[in-house]
């Protein structure tokens, strides 16, 4: 998926030889049991326009600071609940490590439903919703683009979404950006 949206957008790609698309290896048995969504059966049905859909990352990094990420997520929690989108159903994604931080992240956002999902109940909700608001890594952001979700950015909070955030706004994808929903 990866090459699908990087490869004819940044000049300084080179690839070799024939590249296809094959998706997860994985067994019959994972689909069948529905524990991997089938990608023809998370399609986009009916997309609710006030639902939005905030994702703060998944990943935990060895190299970021104690308090840096809680500290970036409650700022930015602290931004939306400011913003004109703090009236329609915010659900937020959170990080399972930071499942301890939950009351104080809810008392940043009263109005907001905070979350941990797994990686099929995002597909869920990310299909139900009209916009996604979410930090400039790669898995939300290509998996949005896939489902024609239309995204905002949150500014980066570390180094490989600063340069991913660079690549996705030299590459003109109609990305919104943060600062149209302030007051």
């Amino acid at each position: 998926v990866a090459q699908r949206f990087f490869k004819p957008l940044h000049p300084s790609v080179r690839l070799t030889g024939q590249i296809r698309q094959i998706g997860a290896i994985l067994p019959p048995s994972a689909y069948a049991s529905g524990a991997v969504p089938n990608r023809q059966q998370a399609a986009p049905t009916n997309r609710d326009p006030q639902r939005v859909l905030v994702s703060m990352g998944g990943l935990q990094s060895p190299l970021t600071l104690d308090g840096a990420e809680i500290s970036y997520i409650r700022a930015m929690t602290r931004v939306i609940a400011h913003t004109r989108l703090s009236d329609r159903s915010l659900d937020i994604c959170l990080p399972k490590h930071l499942a301890r931080h939950l009351a104080t992240l809810q008392n940043e956002c009263p109005t907001a439903r905070f979350m941990m999902p797994s990686h099929h109940e995002f597909q869920n909700l990310l299909s139900a919703c009209s916009l996604l608001i979410t930090v400039p890594g790669l898995e939300s952001v290509l998996e949005a683009l896939a489902n024609n979700v239309p995204l905002i950015f949150l500014p980066a909070h570390n180094g490989t979404q600063f340069l991913q955030y660079k690549v996705y706004k030299e590459s003109s994808l109609g990305l919104m950006h943060m600062e149209e929903y302030l007051p």
